[in-house]
């Protein structure tokens, strides 16, 4: 009974992998939208978060232009006190456009960089939506397989990750008909998915006080 349990749960995922990979790239992506977009929300309204992973053109380019002006003036021949003062005044003010200019970068993000950041997010929610979904695949087949009476149950893992790759790789060639580009590197991260469900069944199958059966 647990065996049928589990395989139907394993459908039920087949069935919504099977719906979101009929969708073509402009519908998939608005798809992805009902959640990418509160996180691109929170994450513009809190831009250290995006500081954290990403340089800011504006202010590379600033401190590239402050340490050409520094070195440029290592290298000229000695001044008077008047025009050493006024060298350093100079770079004084230099270096304070470049603090206001960070201070400013740090408080929104531009226009470039939230694209940027929609992009990212996008691809980081598609990819994680392939490991997910493959993951729970290969952790029901496991499971049903591993409840079934006979030799066959020795080999549950082996089926769920034999099962995950096929439905992989189907899954890329059906999505193919909807004008979406089929990709290896797809199958890798659903296989991925697979892999990461069978260690952790393994794991907890070691602990005599967790049972499937």
């Amino acid at each position: 009974m647990k065996s049928v349990i589990y395989y139907c749960l394993a459908f039920v995922v087949l069935v919504c992998n099977f719906v979101l990979s009929s969708y073509d790239a402009k519908e998939s992506n608005k798809q992805s939208g009902v959640l990418k977009k509160p996180i691109v929300e929170y994450i513009a309204e809190h831009p250290v978060i995006y500081r954290m992973t990403h340089t800011p053109e504006e202010t590379t380019k600033t401190d590239t232009t402050t340490t050409e002006a520094r070195t440029e003036s290592e290298t000229m021949p000695e001044t008077s006190s008047v025009e050493e003062t006024t060298i350093a005044a100079k770079q004084s003010t230099e270096y304070i456009t470049s603090t206001e200019n960070t201070t400013k970068n740090a408080a929104s993000l531009s226009k470039k960089e939230r694209a940027k950041l929609d992009k990212e997010v996008n691809l980081f929610l598609r990819k994680s939506a392939h490991f997910t979904l493959f993951f729970l695949l290969t952790l029901f087949i496991a499971l049903g397989t591993k409840c079934l009476k006979g030799k066959i149950r020795k080999f549950y893992v082996i089926i769920a990750l034999l099962s995950c790759l096929a439905f992989g790789c189907i899954d890329e060639y059906h999505q193919s008909f909807t004008g979406r580009d089929a990709k290896v590197t797809d199958v890798a991260i659903d296989f991925c998915g697979g892999l990461t469900a069978s260690v952790l069944i393994l794991l907890i199958n070691k602990n005599r006080n967790i049972s499937f059966d």
